[in-house]
């Protein structure tokens, strides 16, 4: 029981820490590229509506965002996952696409979104995890060249 636990803490913190890394890129896209004057995105239906309107920009720090939030979760899974850390990170980049897929079905993107958005999620999360592995930051510091 112990073992589940700390398995649905790790895969917790991982998800966490992705959605706020997707929350602070999205927002960081909004202020470089601003809607137009007047614009509201308060509905669904406003967004939809308003997609087309939506600065190219935007739309790529979108995709960004979902990329940076999967490989810092999948990193952070890693390194705090006592075994299993790749498995972890994609678990994590799993829920994550869950929850971009379900974006994705609830308002109308490009196709290249649907395709790069939707694409980036496992390829991120596993990066992340193969980086945060705790067998790969031993392996790293064992092959430091230090200079005296």
């Amino acid at each position: 029981m112990r073992q589940l636990l700390i398995r649905v803490g790790v895969i917790l913190a991982g998800c966490i820490a992705g959605v706020v890394v997707i929350a602070l890129v999205e927002m960081a896209g909004m202020a470089l590229f601003p809607l137009p004057e007047g614009l509201k995105l308060d509905s669904n239906e406003a967004i939809a509506e308003a997609m087309p309107l939506i600065p190219l920009g935007g739309k790529i720090m979108v995709v960004v965002a979902w990329g940076l939030g999967s490989l810092v979760g999948g990193w952070l899974a890693a390194r705090i996952s006592p075994r299993r850390a790749v498995t972890h990170a994609l678990i994590v980049g799993g829920l994550l696409l869950a929850m971009g897929i379900a974006q994705l079905a609830s308002l109308p993107h490009p196709q290249w979104m649907v395709f790069f958005g939707a694409g980036c999620f496992l390829p991120m999360a596993a990066i992340g995890g193969v980086l945060g592995s705790p067998r790969r930051a031993v392996a790293l510091e064992s092959t430091q060249i230090h200079v005296g």
